[in-house]
Parts: C-alpha cells; structure tokens; sequence
C-alpha cells in the first residue's frame, strides 16, 4: 500500500507548501465535482476512492502532530520491513523463488570459484586481441598506397580492392558480430562444466549434530561442519552460509544470521535439520521485534486500519507465544478487518486457553464463533463468560442475540 507521501507524489521531507501544492493540483483532477453531470459509469467510485486517499494524505501530512506521529509510524515500518526482507521466511518466498535464489547464489560463487574469472579474462583478452589483429590487416589492405611504392600494373586483371563505405560498415558488423560470439562463448564457458570433479570420499559427513536447545542449534551445526571442513580441507556453499550465520549470531545481528541460514535453506531446501535452524533463528527474530511491531499495531488500530493491525497484532502474538492480549488483538483486528475467521479463531482461543477466567479472551471468542456461525459454541463460551462477570452488558447482549 502506497504510503501518504507517495499518494501526494512528494518526499519525506517535503515542506508544508509543497504538500498543500500538491493536494489541490491532484484535487484538480480528481474531485468528483470537475465530472459534474458526466456519465463516468464505474470511474466514479474509483475517482471519489482516490479523492478520499488523497484527502486522508493530506489531512495527516499537513499537521504537525499527526506528521510527526505519522512519521514514526513509517520509521518503524522501515525498520520491521527492513528485517522481514533480510530474514524472508522460506515459505513466504514460495518454491520458485528459492529455486531462483538458489540458481542465483550458485551462479555467483561459481563465477568467484578459483581460476574462473581470471580464465575467462585471459579468453576474453585473447579473442579481442585477435579481432584487433583482423581489424588492422583488413584496413591495411583498403589503405591507399604510399608514395614510395610501385604503381599498380594497369594490366593487371585484379578488380581495385579498396572498399567503399557500405563495404567498411559491412565489416564493422562482422568485426562487432564476432566479438559478440566470443563474449557468448565466454560466458558459456564460466557457467558450463568446467569445474574439477567432486571427490566423492571428500564429501563432507551429513551426520546431523546433536540436539540441543534453540539457542545451542546454530552453534552445534556450525561447530559440525568446522570438523567437517578439517576433515575434508574445505566448505560448500551451504556451509560457509551456515558458518557466516553462526558468526552474526556471536555479533548479536539475528537480521544477518537469519539471511545467511535463509541462503543455505534455499541451496538444501531438503535439509531437516537447517530449515530447524532457520524457524527457531526467525522466532527469535520475531520476539525480539514483538515491541516494534506492536506500536506499529496501535498506530494502525487507532486510525482503524484494521487489515494492516491484523498483521501486525499476529507478529506480535508470534513473536509473544504466551501472550493472551497480543493473541485477542490480533483475533479482533481480523474481525474487524473482515478477514480470515479461521485464524481470528485460532489466536482467540489461543488467549482463552492462556488466560481462560479473563472475560475479554472469552468474550471475544465468542464474537467470533457467532459470526462463522458456530451458535452452540458461542453460546457455551458466553454462558461461561457470564458466570464470570453477571453484569457485563456485552455478553448480555451477545447472548440475547442468539436467543433471538
């Protein structure tokens, strides 16, 4: 979703000219008004949804508070995107592209492999010094002679081979041609199977390291594949990514050893044991961002956006397993957005099993059986409810709409 600022086409740091200026020349073209008694079919629905956008930009970026408070908002969106992008979870890049990311890490550190790259330049340096060659001996042969040199026999049958200006153009093509062929060629061969043959006793061993806690699992894999690598005199790809996590995760920097486990996930996509490693990284990740994603929740649940509180309320609950208040906002929010009933039941009766004598946990469960149509069970939740507290008004009313 676009954010305020590119809705009004201005920077970030736009001045409050800028901003007005740039509200009244898109209202221009937008205010339903300057179609006035145009028969605009479906456009006017889109043409006021737009107005209603640009309008809702301008009223937040032309105050200083709700800018600032706004500001904020986008700073800490920023950063949780920022760390999503870096730590992207394997299922959300889906199988394409992590066979993409796979091909792509592979052709990179094949072309990095020892000798490739100074192989193919000393390639590429031969067949350009050969097209070069070919070039000055065919502008030899159309240069005039010099004034030293013996005249032509006019009896000679031999037609005047000085080229003329379609013949020279002629082959500079061919010339350009051949030195595309060559790069091609190049290329093919980098990429193509040049590479030694792989020793199969130096394989490294696929033993997996002892379990050990969430924290312990990174270190125990890493420190396996150091003993593999002196037993073998040398790492793949997977685990030199798998040591490169292991390094950030000494640092602190969990967006870095996430990335690093996410790479190595997608050259062994069939690995238990690294896809282990990645989910329990992510989740700590996650608990790390609850706070981050949190405050963004309350922002976007004051301003009722209630798809975007959604997502950021399950992060929150994701990243705070035990937490009932995080998993009945999220359920509430996807209510209220109109989403996924399964999943607002889900989170709800996750905080009615977390904190099953809290009223609201209960209350809200029950809103949600009573709108996917489970009226037994809504009845059971609210009864409960009810015997907790007699005089809360909302489970009274709950409960009397399904008597009705």
């Amino acid at each position: 979703m676009l954010d305020h600022y590119r809705v009004l086409g201005v920077e970030r740091d736009a001045d409050r000219k800028d901003i007005r200026h740039a509200y009244f020349t898109l209202s221009k073209v937008f205010h339903p008004d300057t179609m006035f008694r145009k028969k605009l079919g479906s456009y006017k629905a889109k043409m006021e949804a737009i107005f209603h956008r640009l309008t809702e930009a301008y009223e937040v970026l032309g105050k200083k508070r709700p800018r600032a408070d706004y500001d904020r908002y986008l700073g800490l969106q920023d950063q949780t995107r920022a760390v999503e992008r870096a730590a992207g979870e394997l299922d959300a890049l889906g199988e394409e592209e992590a066979s993409r990311a796979a091909e792509e890490a592979a052709k990179l550190e094949a072309d990095l492999a020892a000798g490739r790259l100074l192989s193919a330049a000393e390639t590429a340096t031969k067949e350009t010094a050969e097209a070069e060659t070919a070039a000055k001996v065919a502008a030899s042969e159309t240069a005039e002679p010099s004034k030293g040199s013996e005249p032509p026999d006019p009896s000679d049958a031999t037609p005047d081979r000085k080229m003329s200006e379609a013949g020279l153009q002629r082959a500079k093509e061919l010339m350009a041609r051949k030195l595309r062929h060559a790069a091609r060629a190049a290329s093919v061969r980098r990429g193509g199977s040049s590479s030694p043959p792989v020793n199969p006793a130096a394989a490294p061993s696929t033993d997996p390291p002892p379990k050990s806690d969430r924290r312990g699992l990174l270190k125990s894999l890493a420190g396996s594949l150091k003993q593999s690598a002196t037993q073998t005199g040398g790492l793949d790809r997977v685990q030199r990514h798998v040591l490169m996590a292991e390094r950030a995760r000494r640092k602190g920097d969990l967006t870095a050893a996430a990335q690093e486990l996410r790479l190595a996930v997608a050259l062994e996509p069939e690995d238990e044991e690294l896809r282990e490693q990645h989910a329990a990284l992510n989740a700590e990740l996650a608990s790390s961002l609850s706070t981050t994603y949190e405050e963004q929740a309350l922002y976007e649940q004051r301003h009722g956006k209630w798809g975007a509180a959604a997502i950021s309320w399950a992060k929150v609950s994701d990243g705070r397993p035990h937490d009932a208040k995080a998993a009945r906002l999220a359920a509430e929010a996807l209510v209220e957005a109109k989403g996924d009933l399964h999943k607002a039941q889900a989170y709800a009766q996750r905080a009615a099993e977390l904190e099953p004598e809290n009223i609201d946990n209960l209350r809200a469960l029950g809103r949600i059986y009573i709108a996917a149509g489970l009226h037994l069970n809504a009845r059971r939740v609210l009864q409960r409810a009810a015997a907790l507290d007699p005089g809360d008004e909302m489970v009274e009313n709950l409960l009397r709409d399904l008597d009705g």
